[in-house]
């Protein structure tokens, strides 16, 4: 249901970009606009700027599925119409929605998958935790946690890794700060040590096939 309702979001926030309120000027030039004056060199840069780079990190950076800063990037740089901007409010509001809602009914889930399974006898359980699993869910970390983890993280995880997309944003300015112009290969391999160590601390990995989540059910990676 959330998948159908963020396609539906993204199916709306398309069919605005065809609208007349978002193409007015484009369409009629003598509808009110803002006048964007000569711009400079860095502004026509920045105005030029597309959603793909040669380096990881950004936060509009990201290639797969609908994402809410690349949305606001491309709606803020494609708009021509008085009312072009009227849809960033309910666009904020409704991804922002449907993300608590999803993030609620999983804490929920993982909570019952913690708590309940222990509390079953033989013969229809043995009074464990569910077995660990691999983390497929995260799209930060995928690839980087190639040990299991919780059922109760599993069910979570995707939530959990989306932790990572703050820090994934600010990486470049971070990097820039405290490192400095380097070549492609550094840059790259700094990004891959601090997502490993990330990944790590966010997805500890089971310390028994069937661990729960109190200390010493879970290691630190």
């Amino acid at each position: 249901m959330y998948d159908k309702f963020v396609a539906q979001l993204e199916q709306g926030v398309e069919r605005y970009k065809t609208s007349r309120a978002y193409k007015s000027y484009a369409y009629l030039p003598t509808m009110p606009h803002c006048d964007k004056g000569e711009a400079s060199p860095l502004a026509v840069k920045a105005m030029t700027t597309t959603s793909m780079a040669a380096f990881p990190g950004g936060s509009v950076k990201k290639l797969f599925g609908f994402d809410f800063s690349k949305s606001m990037f491309s709606l803020a740089t494609t708009a021509e119409g008085p009312a072009a901007a009227g849809l960033i409010t309910p666009l904020a509001l409704g991804k922002t929605a449907l993300g608590m809602g999803a993030g609620l009914v999983q804490a929920v889930v993982s909570s019952a998958v913690s708590i309940v399974p222990p509390l079953i006898p033989p013969p229809v359980w043995n009074n464990q935790p569910l077995p660990c699993v691999p983390m497929i869910t995260g799209h930060n970390c995928f690839g980087s946690v190639l040990y299991p983890i919780t059922m109760a993280d599993f069910v979570i995880a995707d939530v959990t890794d989306s932790m990572l997309d703050g820090y994934i944003s600010g990486f470049p300015n971070t990097y820039a700060t405290k490192v400095g112009k380097t070549d492609d290969k550094m840059y790259k391999a700094c990004f891959a040590s601090v997502m490993s160590m990330m990944c790590s601390s966010l997805f500890p990995r089971c310390s028994v096939p069937q661990a729960n989540d109190m200390p010493g059910g879970r290691l630190a990676a």
